[in-house]
């Protein structure tokens, strides 16, 4: 199986112990080959994750992103959180070799906790050029982007893509023209982009392959109750549920509960997290600060002191606003 991720020296210790996880719990697969889109990975990260692979049997592929980086300066796309990272999974087929037909993108924030054997054989419908998980978001944010009501809205840090189809219908190129057109300024450029640029071509994943951090800490009622989540654009309750029982990929999103490598964190995936640290060649890192600045703490602080259902038209305002300003800003 082939997996890919992209990550700069900030999260390259924490893309160790994805992989970690990763190769620990797929043992059973015959070959795993791991692609990492390096942008300034360091030397001693590097050692540690070439170590990890040889420790496992497996292989790991560091590719060279400066195409990549060259294309998107010359179209003046913005940075995102600091660096263009996030946008080298879009552009896989321009960093991966052409020999290869089907590879599943990994975020660096995650934990793989059981086997992939049912991605490898996944089944992609003629006119699919990958597979996605549901994300709910409120209308207004959709119509911002481009997309109506009832259009699905996909989120981007697993992403199983058919190479061969994703080719054949020139996918590289409608991302292009998205950019040239200057639909460059997304809040979450790279799912915004895939959502409204590629929709009808993305196939639906299983919740399970990238289980996000506050379904379980909010639980699913609420979490359907915040994010307006409806059986149509999203999952049922009873799909959430098997998700919930048996995830695959642990998705520890910081959000309101902080990472899981961070002081004072509530993730309800730290433990499982912690678990593959210890197990990892990077097991002597320590937390980094809380990041509770600006609204962002006030919604920390909120969550953990009101009643969970008091929390919900806090969390939609908040959201709103933030989405209004952002929108706001592009004008």
């Amino acid at each position: 199986m082939d997996i890919f991720y992209s990550c700069d020296d900030n999260y390259g210790a924490y893309t160790g112990i994805s992989i970690t996880s990763l190769f620990e719990n797929n043992k059973e697969l015959s070959k795993i080959n791991v692609y990492i889109a390096d942008q300034g990975i360091s030397d001693k990260n590097i050692t540690r994750l070439e170590k990890t692979a040889e420790n496992y049997g497996r292989s790991i592929t560091m590719l060279d992103t400066g195409r990549v980086s060259k294309f998107l300066a010359e179209k003046d796309v913005k940075d995102y959180k600091g660096n263009k990272a996030t946008y080298y999974r879009i552009f896989i087929d321009e960093l991966l070799p052409v020999s290869l037909s089907k590879v599943l993108y990994i975020d660096s924030d995650t934990v793989i906790t059981g086997c992939l054997f049912d991605l490898e054989s996944f089944t992609f419908e003629p006119d699919k050029v990958c597979a996605m998980t549901r994300d709910p978001i409120p209308d207004d944010y959709k119509s911002s982007i481009g997309l109506d009501n009832d259009n699905v809205y996909f989120h981007a840090g697993v992403i199983l893509f058919s190479l061969d189809n994703w080719r054949k219908l020139k996918c590289s190129d409608l991302l292009i023209k998205e950019i040239a057109e200057g639909r460059v300024n997304y809040r979450l450029p790279d799912q915004d982009l895939l959502s409204r640029a590629l929709n009808k071509n993305i196939q639906t994943l299983d919740l399970k392959y990238n289980f996000l951090t506050h379904i379980p800490y909010l639980g699913i009622d609420i979490y359907r109750a915040i994010s307006d989540a409806n059986d149509y654009t999203f999952y049922t309750e009873q799909q959430m549920q098997e998700a919930l029982d048996d995830p695959v990929i642990l998705h520890c999103v910081r959000g309101f509960v902080g990472a899981p490598w961070e002081e004072g964190n509530t993730n309800p995936f730290k433990a499982e997290w912690t678990k593959y640290k210890e197990m990892s060649l990077w097991n002597d890192i320590g937390e980094n600060p809380s990041r509770t600045g600006g609204l962002m703490g006030v919604q920390r602080v909120l969550i953990k002191t009101l009643p969970k259902k008091f929390y919900i038209p806090l969390h939609k305002f908040y959201t709103k606003q933030k989405h209004s300003k952002f929108v706001k800003e592009q004008k």
